[in-house]
């Protein structure tokens, strides 16, 4: 079957779907509460904010000893926020801060490390 819009794909990785998303942003723009009263908080939160310092990336995710998952998971909740900012509000620095954090991960990231085996990111949820 062809797609023939955005809300007909539904990504098996994605919280929100596009009828979720486009009723968010009405609501936040229309000032409804609780809509508009928790986008005032989530977009104050650090993660959310288009000039978040990111923590990554690092060519190796570890676990246990020696651990940098702290980052990958700060800079991965930054990219979630700052996506959802820009839809909300469209503004181009949320799309920027987003877009360099995925990119960034994306280009240096080859392997990962734990200490429990290869199987413990699985496990977590965080490395599918």
């Amino acid at each position: 079957m062809r797609k023939r819009s955005p809300g007909d794909f539904a990504h098996p990785g994605i919280w929100h779907s596009h009828d979720d998303l486009e009723r968010i942003r009405f609501n936040v723009l229309s000032s409804k509460d609780p809509w508009a009263s928790t986008f005032a908080n989530f977009s104050t939160d650090t993660f959310s904010m288009s000039n978040y310092s990111m923590q990554g990336p690092h060519a190796v995710i570890s676990r246990g000893k020696t651990s940098n998952y702290t980052a990958f998971a700060h800079d991965a909740r930054a990219a979630w926020q700052n996506a959802l900012m820009w839809y909300i509000t469209k503004d181009q620095a949320h799309w920027d801060r987003s877009t360099t954090i995925l990119d960034a991960w994306g280009s240096n990231l080859t392997n990962k490390a734990c200490r429990h085996g290869p199987k413990e990111f699985e496990e977590t949820g965080a490395w599918d």
